[in-house]
């Protein structure tokens, strides 16, 4: 038996590489934000890839030190090994290229990049009284991409502090929802897009908001299902 295994082994490190890759690209980040995205790169992106690209590399060695010594035996199943093993291979090392060695990109000097913008606001009163402000602002290179801050402070007001906000962050295809629900807002976001807070947790806990992420088949479940219309759009 053991024998056995050992005539395959590189078609076992080979298979193993393979579902690792698949798992990760099964499990993609689910909040893009800077320290989020961080973590899993660090401790499930770049662990996983490693460790598949270090099988595959394993795999196909012994592969071609059978090959060398003619061991002829099982060669259609030594072909379908590196056939498996050097994809799994190459995209380890672009992925490692590109983390190690990024390439040259003629980024705008910071000081060219506009400071954010405010564009638009909203509101929504509570049943308990409160008032939750959705305050919208352009940011970006070219003020394309948007965020959403949710305040109990309007922006007019000179109290108004993004620290003591959530706060929804993307591109221009950022849509944010929401609805009121008993005594609180539910906020629905895409999932591929991340919801963050500064500080003042303390001050936050008084914000009645409910953080929701969905796909965007089911937001457009979510939006055909509310015939009473209560779930509202937040637009620039």
């Amino acid at each position: 038996m053991i024998r056995k295994v050992k005539n395959i082994s590189e078609s076992i490190l080979a298979i193993v590489a393979v579902v690792l890759v698949i798992i990760v690209f099964l499990k993609p980040p689910t909040d893009n934000d800077g320290g989020p995205m961080l973590a899993y790169n660090f401790f499930f992106f770049i662990p996983m890839i490693l460790i598949a690209g270090l099988l595959s590399l394993i795999s196909i060695i012994i592969v071609i030190r059978k090959l060398i010594k003619k061991n002829r035996t099982n060669t259609a199943i030594k072909i379908i090994t590196i056939c498996i093993s050097l994809p799994v291979l190459i995209y380890a090392i672009v992925i490692f290229n590109y983390f190690f060695f990024p390439q040259d990109i003629d980024y705008p000097e910071y000081e060219l990049i506009p400071d954010p913008t405010y564009s638009c606001s909203d509101s929504i009163k509570t049943h308990t009284g409160k008032t939750i402000h959705f305050v919208g602002y352009n940011w970006g290179k070219k003020l394309e991409n948007r965020r959403v801050y949710i305040s109990l402070t309007p922006h007019a007001c000179d109290t108004f502090s993004k620290v003591e906000t959530y706060c929804y962050q993307g591109t221009d295809k950022l849509e944010v929802y929401y609805r009121l629900q008993k005594d609180s807002i539910y906020v629905y976001i895409p999932d591929n897009f991340g919801f963050y807070t500064h500080h003042g947790e303390k001050y936050l806990d008084r914000i009645p908001v409910r953080n929701i992420k969905l796909s965007a088949f089911k937001i457009d479940s979510m939006l055909n299902e509310d015939t009473k219309n209560l779930i509202m759009k937040f637009n620039w």
